[in-house]
């Protein structure tokens, strides 16, 4: 799951300016694309939950299925355009989902909400993903992958003091990848990539 710090959460922002008016949609885009596509088809096994916190009617949740997923190009702008139809949904209290589209859902859920429905309250099977981690090593990363443990992620601005709080609170792994500090979609990609050589 990606946090978007401040992604607009209402179909209002001009698709030609997703890093400005829309609030960073590009990067969630981008991430959406790392963590669903392959060559010539999509990840079935794999899901994303974008949690998003800008204005005007935070917070929301919009998650991604590869397995039911249609429709979904690999290019930011036709994504976001899919995706942010689900943003003119009425959505009900409680936090219940509202099905968006072929493999999409959305609801009325900030991070927390989003963290026990993923790992019912457990945190046995979270990991935080963030520069300050401790090396996790190829082995480790691809092991929680295949044990399918949930990977919680930052945007350009990372996790704020009160998700940090929230995902440690559930017992979360705290990992890095590396030395150095990559963009939060190529992180997506190194942790499929670790899984998939591993699993070859």
């Amino acid at each position: 799951m990606v946090v978007g710090s401040r992604a607009r959460t209402a179909r209002d922002f001009p698709l030609d300016d997703l890093c400005g008016a829309a609030g960073r949609w590009d990067i969630l885009a981008r991430c959406v694309q790392a963590a669903l596509f392959v060559a010539h088809d999509l990840r079935r096994d794999s899901e994303l939950v974008l949690v998003l916190e800008g204005p005007p009617d935070p917070p929301k949740a919009i998650r991604v299925e590869g397995s039911a997923a249609r429709r979904l190009n690999p290019d930011e702008r036709s994504t976001v355009a899919l995706l942010s139809r689900a943003l003119e949904l009425p959505l009900p209290p409680g936090g219940a989902e509202v099905l968006s589209g072929p493999g999409a859902t959305v609801a009325r859920r900030g991070l927390e909400q989003v963290l026990d429905a993923t790992t019912g309250g457990q945190g046995a099977s979270l990991v935080l993903l963030d520069e300050a981690g401790r090396d996790g090593g190829a082995d480790r990363v691809a092991g929680l992958a295949r044990a399918g443990a949930t990977f919680v992620l930052g945007d350009d601005r990372g996790l704020s003091g009160d998700h940090l709080r929230a995902v440690r609170a559930r017992g979360a792994i705290e990992l890095g990848l590396g030395p150095v500090s990559m963009h939060t979609d190529h992180c997506i990609v190194v942790v499929h990539n670790l899984l998939d050589r591993a699993s070859g």
